[in-house]
């Protein structure tokens, strides 16, 4: 059971979220309520639907990592633990890394180091958002160890912290649709690796440059561009970086930006 101070404090939390007229603005007041609540210095809003796993930026804003190492870690993020776990098995209950290295999605040396570089620890967990849209989470990570008391806390929040989220997203879309954003038909995201192939034609690279660089092959490459293009409705290259900055997909200097190489690790990595 919720103490009574901890409820009073959501109830603030709960009237200042729903207060903002701005998205963004509640967003950041309900993602400051968690980490102080779990003690977190990073918080990520992911979903690992059928179409590929995808995340909003880390939160604060101030949070930030190479690159090249982000661009590594979006590339398996679906490897990671708990997005794994969460896709497996579509729970709706908070879990913690470690539940998640327990039943069987174990963090690698390789993905250890990964998360090192990205200034992260191990001590992560994720508060799942129920609803029809997929298996939506918040990923919380902190400076020590979630235990059984977190996680209590966590599922005792969880209606809650849901229908705050949802008001966030409500928020979005109204200011979407107040300013006439369209979204190409089928694709409000791409995929990790199809924004990665976006990156490399908006840099010019090659398609077998492409392969190189994200380790798979050039007929794997053509098909993630081939996706990219129905969804941006492109029909080549120029058109498809000109939608895409449209968007929001790319900088409206993206076209001429280089796609300079990462190192590429010995074994794929498997982290956030």
């Amino acid at each position: 059971m919720v103490a009574a101070r901890t409820a009073r404090r959501w109830l603030r939390v709960a009237g200042d979220v729903l207060a903002e007229p701005d998205a963004g603005s509640a967003e950041d007041r309900l993602l400051a309520a968690l980490a102080q609540e779990f003690g977190a210095m990073c918080i990520v809003r992911t979903s690992a639907g059928a179409g590929g796993h995808t995340w909003a930026p880390p939160w604060p804003a101030g949070f930030s990592a190479p690159d090249e190492v982000r661009s590594l870690a979006l590339a398996r993020a679906a490897d990671q633990p708990l997005v794994a776990h969460l896709a497996a098995t579509g729970t709706g209950a908070p879990f913690s890394l470690a539940d998640a290295e327990a039943a069987g999605r174990r963090l690698s040396p390789w993905a250890r180091e990964l998360i090192a570089a990205l200034g992260l620890t191990v001590h992560q967990l994720a508060l799942p958002l129920p609803g029809p849209g997929g298996p939506d989470a918040y990923g919380i990570v902190g400076d020590s160890q979630y235990g059984d008391k977190d996680l209590e806390l966590a599922r005792e929040l969880q209606p809650l912290v849901v229908g705050l989220d949802r008001h966030v997203l409500m928020l979005r879309e109204l200011r979407r649709a107040a300013d006439g954003v369209h979204t190409p038909a089928g694709s409000s995201m791409l995929t990790p690796r199809e924004q990665l192939v976006l990156e490399g034609i908006a840099a010019g690279s090659t398609v077998n440059g492409m392969a190189v660089r994200l380790g798979i092959s050039p007929r794997t490459v053509h098909k993630h561009q081939e996706n990219l293009y129905r969804k941006l409705r492109a029909v080549d290259r120029l058109s498809a970086v000109l939608s895409a900055q449209r968007e929001g997909l790319l900088p409206s200097e993206g076209a001429g930006r280089g796609w300079a190489p990462s190192p590429r690790p010995p074994h794929p990595p498997s982290v956030i």
